[in-house]
């Protein structure tokens, strides 16, 4: 898979849409509810949901149709918690950064952490990418977006298991059959409003807030067209 993780910006929109299809329509077929349970889908169910969410991040996509293909299918992988824990670090990752770019919050010592004194070669430092830290080990990857496409990102990744259940027509039934996959997933939605508040306390006690429309933001640190765009590197691991 290292044509999907290491070198985002070689492929076109359409490339990358039917890559993502296939990829996440395979991905199926192993972590489905209606697959077999066998030991084969718990030892890929990490690896696979880990391969999914890169494939999405670093393709930078920012398309609705590709985004509710995941949304539709992850609906029948929210019984294995190694895809929950895949999707929490992401949805942690993403929030760390995009905090990063509304707000100026000290991402630059958190990615620093994360990487634990790894120096790869990157053409910017480290805290311009998103880092995601996957819990099967020490494992790090590291993104590149634009600020447009780490807004986007966030938002559909976050809500994704919300999405699953309007877009497939069954918002009334619980998402998770296990209540214990709940709670993990309520506390991780907990945690990233906590980031929230917290930036909100901090910016009250510095004085009057000012309140900036995002997309604004987003507009002003836009990456200039032509720029190096969608790339990965893997901290300590070779890619999928």
């Amino acid at each position: 898979m290292a044509l999907g993780t290491e070198k985002g910006g070689c492929l076109s929109s359409e490339s990358w849409t039917v890559l993502i299809r296939t990829v996440t329509g395979i991905a199926d077929l192993f972590l489905g509810e209606s697959r077999d349970q066998g030991q084969a889908a718990e030892q890929l169910a990490a690896p696979l949901a880990e391969c999914v969410f890169s494939l999405f991040l670093n393709s930078g996509t920012q398309n609705p149709a590709v985004y509710d293909v995941l949304c539709r299918l992850a609906a029948g992988w929210t019984h294995r918690e190694l895809v929950i824990s895949a999707w929490s670090a992401v949805a942690t990752g993403l929030t760390k950064k995009l905090l990063y770019v509304l707000y100026g919050t000290q991402y630059d010592y958190l990615v620093k952490m994360l990487v634990k004194g790894e120096k790869p070669e990157l053409d910017r430092p480290v805290e311009s990418f998103v880092v995601v830290q996957f819990s099967d080990g020490p494992r790090v990857r590291i993104y590149n977006m634009s600020d447009a496409q780490i807004l986007y990102a966030w938002y559909r990744v976050t809500l994704l298991f919300e999405w699953s259940r309007v877009i497939c027509g069954e918002s009334t039934k619980p998402v998770f059959p296990d209540p214990r996959l709940y709670m993990k997933y309520v506390r991780l939605l907990a945690d990233i409003l906590e980031e929230f508040a917290t930036v909100a306390k901090v910016r009250r006690e510095k004085g009057p807030e000012i309140i900036v429309e995002a997309a604004d933001i987003i507009r002003a640190k836009q990456v200039p067209a032509g720029s190096a765009q969608n790339t990965t590197f893997s901290v300590e691991f070779s890619s999928l």
